[in-house]
Order: structure tokens, then sequence, then C-alpha cells
């Protein structure tokens, strides 16, 4: 089962949906695997849907993994499954979802998940993309700020891209 979602994760990741597994189906099935292995596969599946252009269905899926990770209470492969959960709601258009679920992560249920820059670049995102340009600039700027002098993840032209939309919201063109 973590041999399918490694593989499923990989094809994703690599752009090649067409090689996302289809017995992660099956892993999602088993109810004899732990609820954070069979919420992986389903995050995984409810990815590749969205970023096929099939958002109905990612997020009918969706709606099953949260339930999954409810009953999870171990940290390890949960953080990823939030994750993977948030690349599915912005990829599927659900930006007002994905502002909620970072701001809960961030600040409640799974810290580690969305933590430091990245963190706070995914709740800006979440944010400028649905709308809310001046909670977007708050972390926004505090990550351009930490980005400029350690960015092992090539963040900034993403957050500095975010940042300026987040100010054309606001009609602040300067």
């Amino acid at each position: 089962a973590l041999l399918m979602l490694v593989h499923g994760a990989l094809a994703i990741d690599s752009g090649r949906l067409a090689d996302v597994p289809p017995e992660l189906t099956d892993v999602r099935s088993d109810q004899a695997l732990p609820s954070a292995v069979r919420a992986g596969a389903g995050a995984l599946q409810a990815q590749a849907l969205a970023l096929s252009g099939q958002a109905g269905q990612a997020m009918k899926l969706l709606d099953a993994v949260t339930e999954d990770v409810r009953t999870v209470s171990g940290p390890g492969i949960l953080d990823t499954v939030y994750v993977r959960v948030f690349q599915t709601l912005i990829a599927a258009g659900e930006y007002a979802r994905a502002a909620e679920l970072t701001n809960d992560l961030m600040f409640g249920r799974s810290p580690r998940a969305f933590c430091c820059n990245s963190g706070e670049v995914a709740y800006g995102m979440g944010h400028a993309l649905s709308g809310r340009a001046d909670r977007a600039l708050g972390s926004l700027s505090c990550a351009m700020s930490q980005l400029q002098l350690e960015d092992s993840g090539d963040l900034l032209p993403m957050a500095q891209s975010l940042a300026a939309y987040a100010h054309a919201l606001l009609d602040n063109t300067d």
C-alpha cells in the first residue's frame, strides 16, 4: 500500500497523471489498512482527478478523505495528506476552502503540515486566490522577508507573484 502511495505521488509530482496507479482505489477501500494510509490514497486520487479537470469528482472524494482524516490521531503521513488536500483544492478552484484549511492547520490541527515559509505562502495563496487580499498580504510579506534570506524551496517568486496579485486586487498598482 505504501509503495502505491509513493508511486502515485511520484506520478503526480512529475506531471504524469496517466501513470497514477489504479490500485490506489484498492488501497483507499481496504478497511484492514490504517485510516491514514487510506486517506493518503484518497488524497492522491482526488488530486489526480482535480489536475485532470474532474473537479466535481475530486471534491466528492475529498469529502470522504476528510472523514478518514478525522479518525487519525498521529502525525506522519497525515501531514502529507493535508498538503495533498490543499493542492487538490487549489487545482479544483476551491480557493476559499484552501484558505480555510491552511488557517485551520496553521493555527490548530496540524501545525507541521503548513509551517514556516511554505505555510505562510500557502496561507497567502489561499487567501489571495479567494479574493481576501488584505489577509494574504500579511503572511506573504512575512514570508518574502524570510525567503530573501533563505529559500531552499524556491518559493520567493511564487510569494512575490501572489503579493503582486493581492496588491492588484486592492487597486494598489504602485
